[in-house]
């Protein structure tokens, strides 16, 4: 899977969008971290739990910046 997320984020690096590559190395870097913290290869079952979690603390953090008045981060968040 990480293979997969380096070739896609060297096609988000060739076309400049950046957006897109900034997502790519969150995604990679939490895989690597998880494989440290376990100290065993991921799996597609554990790579899904990453991106869940990823994803609930991103949600949290919008809903944060949007009850902080802070709609600009709330934006940028999404």
């Amino acid at each position: 899977m990480e293979e997969r997320l380096r070739g896609q984020l060297h096609q988000a690096l060739k076309s400049k969008d950046a957006l897109r590559a900034g997502t790519l190395r969150m995604m990679i870097a939490a895989l690597t971290n998880k494989e440290k913290e376990t100290g065993k290869p991921i799996d597609k079952q554990d790579a899904y739990k990453v991106f869940q979690s990823m994803l609930r603390k991103s949600d949290d953090a919008v809903n944060q910046y949007q009850k902080a008045k802070r709609l600009d981060l709330a934006q940028k968040e999404m």
